[in-house]
């Protein structure tokens, strides 16, 4: 995807908001600091990421990505899955 650059200004709040759950939730989880069990950490830290406006977040990354492919005529794209961006046939 070289030249792709995500424009966060439509989404600048989610994006702030789901980077502060990944830091108070996500960090600790992936570096194994979780208190507790692991599965209530995920789930606690999936729960807030999409209170916090991840699937707004998700949708307008998915948006911006299909343009871009489309405008450079790539018919189907295999992304990276952090946050549910899908391969695609276009």
């Amino acid at each position: 995807l070289d030249g792709f650059a995500l424009d966060t200004d439509p989404v600048q709040n989610e994006v702030a908001a789901v980077n502060q759950v990944k830091n108070q939730y996500g960090v600790p989880l992936q570096a194994g600091l979780a208190v507790g069990d692991v599965d209530t950490a995920y789930n606690t830290f999936l729960s807030k990421s999409k209170s916090a406006g991840l699937d707004k977040y998700r949708d307008e990354v998915q948006k911006q990505l299909d343009a871009y492919l489309k405008e450079k005529g790539i018919k189907w794209a295999f992304i990276y899955e952090e946050f549910g961006i899908q391969a695609k046939n276009l």
